[in-house]
């Protein structure tokens, strides 16, 4: 085996063409884009020999060939579960196949590597015998992971298939007939790989640019020394260092020196998931000619009725889908499209779904639609129509046969359908699928799915998309900067080159936890460690600055983000290879990147200190409200008097903040309208025995009976509860926590009706709540009428007292009481106050807290007209302001 070292700023691609001097070569490359770069630097000699250009993974695959088919992917994974013993299951929490997935992908890569790099399961025993762990859980591990890998064996044998963690045991090897290999700069040799090359060897040469001080030449690794300094000799132009505080600087600094050059390469390590890769224009840079599958309009409607099928209560018929589900179809203008045509149809629905969750509704039916809103009623019929046929659904077939027939394919992939393959990659997809049942490795769902299996089947298919990748079709453009990765610019060579986001934990990559084996018992059985990946790295890394002529990195530093500049920067400061600059003052960089999204708009933002004082409020203006007429419930008069702007926008403009998500639970607001509307059913049931509201009654006696009827009358006989229902975990505590305890506080307050007001046996005239609010005029301000409006949840007439009960879940405390008391003044002057002004010495308002049976008496009033006038008269003068 013959090793040249090659220096580090050389081209390699080049230097490997050059040691092509046999009948038959083969050339081995770390990555696909160095080999085919490679290539396209070969073609332009027009040779047509039989050299073969690969990557040493490709080399690998092609020595051992199996006469049975090799799972991969899903098939795989399917496989082991099926194999997976009740013992297995149990010992590694698997209850489902989709929940085996994540161990499939630590199960297959822990062999691989085992097999990858020549290591006995009595060597990993022995390593992990010689360290004492609480209840020996390695070792457990390690023997159910033995006793699965060979039922897998076991399992695949039967069905006549097998996996590549066997493949090199039992297949055929397939001798090399190469004259020549050449292995071009592979940085790190498994010791598969070593073996494999030592077979080989009087053909085998090795082209390195690890520096040769460095070089282990005869376990072909770089010694842990290699640092900056032996670069130093082969860089020409100091490296240029921007540090900034935050992301947005950094690409506005990197937008500044890229105005300097022509064309550049940008190395981003996780570029896709980055805010500012919107940001950049696609008519000058390059970002990845591959879009995720997961990403198409496609995927995300099958990702829809997923959801929607998962979420299905059978309570009734027709069954529950969940508000959530629905609110995921409508908030996506190009799914909820697909049912529906119109533009104006579609923002009604979503206005109404928005409603209906403002209501603490969570669930529905076509039974809810048709009662409250007919007119929506045929699309929610399409909807369920098609989640009926899904769940008729038992197989891949029927799956495959359902979608190609039913679902508007051709709308779902229209919008890539020119740009980019997505039709091939869809339709070579299902076909592959469909392979799963037709090489027999399932014969029926119903043993990996033990329930749902048509929902299961979806999310396999899902799953089976997810990782799939579409192409663009390129056209020729004006583009100029080109975006990759770290791994990517292996034995490449670049004139301009900019490194975004070089900071600790991105560069190099921050330790991840290892599936089984601790750091240091990989060290023992010669795995590659984070020392090693850290170190393969740090070489990737100045091996590039030494093959660029004009290289600037981007960093960041910020301390109260615990953000630091990468380590290997630090490194290259001690031997003066690079030039620190200051950051650029971007003051104004937040408005000028908006006034650049705006400047289509002509909407520009202008400069705070030329804006008028009453910038940010809205004018008055009386004809916004119809009639000379102001309408103020206690909710809106905190919010106008709390933040008059936000008010102006929900209430006079329409505009509201929707929530994206729907709680899963009771929410405050709900239980609040539970405990009203039992309380008033008691009161429906005692004026139903008193046939009138007006009457006397003792209320020690058979209140709790009283009470418990109503809850049972509510369960049972409330339209809307199954609505508002969770259907999950809350629902009992619900039954079993809650209801006693609203009970238990509706009862006490019939008691301080008797003990504390001494209404027992008593005269009395009920008005419980009612469904419509009460509205009256309560001033007028500048021609304006102001008028309040709401609705008491009780009020009792007794002799010549008046009384007015607000009911409240939750706690009591001096905020709530200050708060709440002006809504008892709200219901006050709305039952009485603004007809009967001499009244209110027999007036008496209560706030009852249920779950604390506290009762607390309205003492002290404020000054209600006189605040809503100032307020009025303020917003008059100066508009709606900010708060």
């Amino acid at each position: 085996m013959k090793i040249k070292i090659i220096p580090l700023n050389q081209n390699i691609l080049q230097t490997a063409l050059k040691e092509i001097d046999s009948e038959k070569s083969l050339l081995l490359f770390p990555t696909r884009k160095s080999k085919r770069e490679a290539q396209k630097m070969y073609q332009s000699r027009w040779d047509f020999s039989e050299h073969q250009f690969w990557t040493m993974d490709e080399w690998k695959e092609s020595l051992f060939i199996s006469d049975k088919p090799i799972l991969k992917e899903e098939k795989r994974t399917l496989a082991l579960y099926q194999s997976l013993s009740a013992e297995a299951k149990d010992f590694f929490t698997i209850r489902s196949y989709h929940q085996s997935i994540d161990f499939a992908h630590n199960f297959f890569g822990f062999w691989e590597e085992m097999q990858e790099e020549l290591v006995s399961d009595i060597s990993i025993t022995d390593v992990l015998s010689a360290k004492q762990t609480s209840g020996n859980w390695q070792l457990n591990t390690f023997d159910h992971l033995c006793q699965i890998k060979d039922n897998y064996r076991k399992y695949l044998n039967k069905m006549d298939f097998t996996d590549a963690i066997f493949i090199r045991n039992g297949a055929s090897y397939c001798e090399s007939d190469y004259t020549k290999i050449i292995v071009v700069n592979q940085f790190y040799f498994t010791n598969f790989e070593k073996k494999l090359l030592s077979k080989n060897e009087d053909r085998v040469l090795i082209l390195s640019q690890i520096p040769i001080e460095c070089f282990d030449e005869e376990n072909l690794t770089i010694l842990s020394d290699f640092n900056a300094d032996h670069i130093k000799p082969f860089i020409t132009n100091k490296v240029q260092v921007h540090t900034s505080s935050d992301q947005t600087q950094m690409i506005a600094q990197m937008a500044t020196e890229l105005t300097k050059t022509e064309n550049a390469t940008i190395i981003d390590f996780q570029f896709e998931k980055q805010p500012y890769s919107h940001l950049l224009s696609k008519e000058h840079f390059s970002k990845a000619n591959s879009l995720n599958f997961s990403n198409t309009r496609l995927f995300h409607f099958f990702q829809v009725i997923a959801e929607m099928l998962n979420s299905i209560i059978w309570d009734g018929k027709p069954f529950l889908i969940s508000m959530q589900s629905v609110l995921t179809l409508v908030s996506n203008d190009d799914l909820l499209g697909y049912f529906v045509k119109s533009i104006s149809e579609r923002e009604s629905i979503r206005s109404y779904i928005f409603q209906m969750i403002d209501n603490d509704f969570k669930y529905l039916d076509l039974e809810f639609v048709q009662q409250r809103k007919s007119e929506f009623l045929p699309l929610f019929e399409q909807i369920f129509k098609v989640l009926q046929n899904f769940r008729k659904l038992s197989s891949i077939t029927e799956l495959i046969e359902f979608i190609e027939k039913n679902i508007d394919l051709e709308y779902l992939l229209s919008d890539l359908n020119i740009t980019t393959n997505i039709a091939e990659v869809f339709y070579e997809s299902l076909a592959d699928f469909v392979s799963i049942e037709e090489i027999g490795l399932i014969e029926h769902w119903g043993t990996t799915f033990q329930q749902k299996i048509p929902e299961n089947l979806l999310k396999l298919f899902l799953d089976y998309l997810k990782p799939k990748k579409l192409k663009f079709e390129l056209t020729a453009s004006k583009i100029r900067f080109e975006i990759t990765t770290l791994q990517d610019t292996r034995n490449l060579q670049f004139d301009n080159l900019f490194i975004l986001n070089a900071v600790e934990g991105v560069l190099p990559d921050r330790k991840h936890t290892q599936f089984l084996l601790s750091e240091n018992q990989r060290k023992e059985l010669g795995l590659k460690t984070y020392e090693d990946i850290t170190l393969r790295d740090k070489f990737y890394f100045y091996r590039l600055l030494c093959n660029c002529q004009n290289t600037a990195i981007f960093t960041r530093s910020n301390l109260e983000e615990n953000v630091e500049i990468s380590s290997f920067l630090e490194e290259l400061k001690l031997t003066e290879l690079i030039e620190e600059h200051e950051p650029e003052d971007f003051s104004n960089l937040q408005k000028q990147l908006f006034n650049k999204l705006l400047e289509s708009k002509k909407i520009e933002i202008p400069n705070t200190q030329n804006l008028a004082k009453d910038f940010f409020s809205f004018q008055f203006e009386k004809n916004e409200f119809p009639e000379n007429k102001l309408s103020l419930s206690f909710y809106k008069w905190e919010k106008l008097k709390n933040n008059a702007f936000e008010y102006y926008l929900e209430f006079v403009s329409g505009i509201k903040e929707n929530d994206s998500e729907i709680g899963n639970d009771f929410s405050s607001k709900l239980i609040g309208t539970i405990s009203h509307e039992i309380i008033t059913l008691v009161w429906k049931q005692l004026i139903d025995v008193y046939q009138s509201n007006k009457f006397k009654h003792n209320f020690i006696n058979n209140t709790k009976l009283y009470v418990e009827r109503s809850i049972q009358h509510y369960l049972k006989h409330n339209q809307n509860f199954r609505y508002i229902s969770p259907h999950n975990f809350s629902n009992n505590y619900f039954q079993k926590i809650f209801l006693p305890i609203l009970t238990d506080g509706i009862e006490n307050f019939f008691y301080r009706l008797h003990n504390d007001l001494n209404l027992s046996d008593q005269t009395i005239e009920v008005f419980p709540e009612t469904e419509q609010s009460m509205e009256k005029k309560f001033t007028e301000i500048n021609n304006l009428g102001i008028y309040l409006k709401g609705r008491p949840d009780l009020r009792i007439h007794s002799n010549d007292q008046k009384y007015i009960f607000d009911f409240k879940t939750g706690n009591s405390d001096y905020t709530k009481l200050k708060r709440f008391n002006q809504q008892l003044q709200f219901y006050e002057n709305i039952s009485y106050l603004i007809d009967i002004p001499t009244i209110i010495d027999k007036l008496n308002s209560y706030l009852f807290f249920v779950e604390q049976k506290d009762l607390k008496h309205l003492s002290k009033r404020t000054e209600l007209k006189s605040e809503i006038t100032e307020e009025i008269d303020l917003l008059m003068k100066d508009g709606f302001g900010l708060a």
